[in-house]
């Protein structure tokens, strides 16, 4: 591993604040390699849980990501990547993190921090066959439209929306994502604590809408851009992975609608986020189903 070149000691100092301050700045932090196969080991286990705020940097796109490397061996005795910080203690590297998962420590480090959303683990169930369907109906929805609607609240508490290109997962965990660039408005809004929004989706050729209240967070993960990204993409990010200003944009769904006229039934979703749907609304006139999410 090559050290500072230049070897001068503010170069080192300002290195070392710029970690300090990320550390933090971030509930969770993560100081990785994309190459690293420990680095992906812990991105993986950390991506299993709904962190409020958690940053992934990668050394390796850095031009001084050695001397950031050499300044994080300093810093906590270890010389290897990654370096894993959550709230401000360095919990090792990959097979520490995947040590303290088994243990059980990990979720157990997380909520005590208050680093995770009220739902955990990202892993979905349906209490019967026809809630699975309903689950199912409203990710075949949302998946196949090409843009959505992305409404947040300005800081005087009006409503602001704006398009956004689609591209979810392979499959649904009560959760949507976004690519964006982090310097846009919508992102500033999000940090001043603006963090409930609306997505609302219509494919008019299959008479099917659907609308959706969720949290909005940053997710600085290269590991889950490289799983959503394709060429299609460079349309609206021609620097695509590469562009320092590209991120991710998760919503935790709260509560979810959808219309489907050509069957002439409406669902309503409830506490996707909270691990429950419930309710008898009967001024809706509609069928209304109880889920589970475990």
């Amino acid at each position: 591993m090559s050290s500072s070149g230049s070897g001068d000691k503010a170069s080192g100092n300002s290195i070392k604040d710029e970690i300090n301050q990320l550390i933090k700045d971030h509930k969770v932090m993560v100081f990785s390699k994309t190459s690293c196969p420990y680095c992906t080991k812990a991105k993986k286990i950390l991506g299993k849980y709904k962190i409020k705020d958690y940053k992934v940097i990668e050394l390796d796109k850095m031009e001084n990501g050695d001397d950031y490397q050499d300044e994080l061996g300093r810093i906590t005795d270890a010389d290897t990547v990654p370096r894993v910080f959550i709230d401000g203690e360095c919990i090792g590297g990959g097979d520490d993190t995947e040590r303290l998962e088994k243990q059980g420590e990990l979720e157990k480090k997380l909520k005590k921090v208050n680093a995770l959303e009220e739902k955990t683990k990202i892993k979905m169930t349906a209490t019967s066959h026809e809630d699975q369907k309903d689950l199912e109906k409203l990710f075949e929805i949302i998946r196949h439209v090409k843009f959505a609607m992305l409404t947040t609240v300005n800081e005087d508490g009006t409503l602001h929306s704006r398009p956004m290109i689609n591209k979810q997962a392979d499959s649904f965990h009560g959760e949507l994502w976004f690519f964006t660039h982090r310097s846009t408005h919508k992102i500033t809004e999000l940090k001043r604590g603006s963090e409930e929004v609306n997505v609302s989706y219509a494919d008019s050729d299959h008479h099917s809408y659907v609308s959706i209240s969720g949290r909005a967070n940053l997710v600085d993960d290269n590991t889950k851009k490289k799983d959503l990204w394709n060429d299609s993409l460079k349309i609206w990010f021609p620097n695509g992975l590469d562009d320092p200003d590209l991120t991710l944009l998760r919503i935790n769904i709260v509560e979810a609608e959808y219309w489907d006229s050509s069957a002439s039934i409406m669902k309503k979703l409830y506490g996707l986020a909270k691990a429950a749907i419930l309710g008898d609304h009967s001024s809706l006139a509609a069928e209304n189903k109880k889920l589970t999410l475990t």
